[in-house]
């Protein structure tokens, strides 16, 4: 069957474009080829990291609707994608105690100084610390999930892709202002109003929306998305907690 390539517009017959390599999509993308691109050349950044990390800062809608439309040959695969940005960052992150300022900064603004508390938080920072990367890694299934509950119009997977796209973009990008330990609820800030502009351009332009409903519905999904990764979190704290007290005599 004679196939136009969504990639450079050359006519060919079979899977692959004869001309740039470009594997032929008439699905919509699944699970299944999500993960079946992630193990395919899991090591080969020969498909444009750096030019995807430009073409998202600058246009996050187009590299989103190009890959899911099936032109994924000129972008880097967007689970490869987040692995590599997401390990950056829990490198730098672990590199300079992030963890361990953020939470004594919560504990001061709290005044949470007994000593039962301070010994149960610094076992879960521990915890935390020890699975950095997998915990920061969870935040995009339940992200896909609950813009999937907004946005109809993509199904899950495609979701996942988009935020593998923007939300590993975004974790790099806020390293510049996290950092800053002295203004940690600026910088938080600042980082909020970060993740709440990328999606409100993503959104307004992907669907359509007007600038109002976009930001509106980036809030709305980035607070649905929160609550399930909290309750979530308390479930596996409580699940450790449980098993530690089996192994040790107590919860901490």
């Amino acid at each position: 069957m004679e196939h136009i390539c969504k990639n450079c517009g050359s006519t060919h017959v079979g899977k692959y474009c004869n001309q740039c390599g470009q594997i032929v999509f008439t699905d919509r993308f699944t699970i299944k080829h999500f993960t079946h691109n992630f193990f395919d050349k899991v090591f080969d950044l020969e498909n444009g990291l750096f030019f995807t990390m430009y073409r998202i800062l600058i246009s996050p809608h187009k590299v989103v609707s190009e890959y899911v439309s099936g032109i994924t040959k000129k972008y880097t695969n967007p689970a490869k994608f987040a692995v590599y940005l997401i390990g950056f960052f829990t490198i730098v992150m672990l590199k300079f105690n992030y963890i361990d300022i953020s939470v004594k900064g919560v504990n001061e603004l709290m005044d949470l100084n007994y000593s039962d508390t301070l010994k149960a938080t610094n076992v879960i920072i521990n915890f935390v610390k020890d699975y950095f990367q997998f915990f920061t890694l969870l935040y995009l299934p339940f992200f896909a999930l609950a813009s999937h509950w907004l946005y109809r119009k993509y199904n899950y997977t495609e979701h996942l892709i988009l935020h593998c796209y923007v939300y590993s973009l975004i974790s790099v990008l806020s390293i510049a202002f996290i950092l800053f330990d002295e203004y940690l609820i600026i910088s938080n800030v600042i980082v909020f109003l970060l993740v709440m502009t990328f999606y409100t351009i993503t959104f307004r332009r992907l669907f359509n929306s007007s600038v109002f409903v976009s930001f509106i519905k980036s809030i709305t999904f980035y607070v649905l998305a929160q609550i399930l990764i909290s309750i979530t979190f308390l479930i596996i704290t409580f699940l450790y907690a449980i098993i530690h007290k089996n192994l040790t005599g107590s919860f901490f």
